[in-house]
């Protein structure tokens, strides 16, 4: 979130180059403003986020808490 930040509000001002810019997820799909979003890049983005949310939740449930 961090970096997607500082490439979307200050990759101009700081003169990032385009390796730079191309590191933030919300580079991919482009300026919705201006242009039209990538569907895929947006899929891709979806599925990842999915991906990890249940990478998460699993990890989660497995923790080793003792009650009491």
């Amino acid at each position: 979130m961090g970096w997607a930040a500082v490439v979307g509000v200050l990759g101009e001002t700081l003169g990032l180059r385009e390796w730079a810019r191309d590191l933030s997820p919300l580079h991919a799909v482009g300026q919705v403003p201006i242009e039209e979003p990538s569907a895929a890049a947006m899929l891709a983005l979806a599925l990842a986020t999915v991906a990890m949310l249940s990478a998460g939740a699993l990890a989660f449930r497995r923790r080793d808490l003792v009650a009491g």
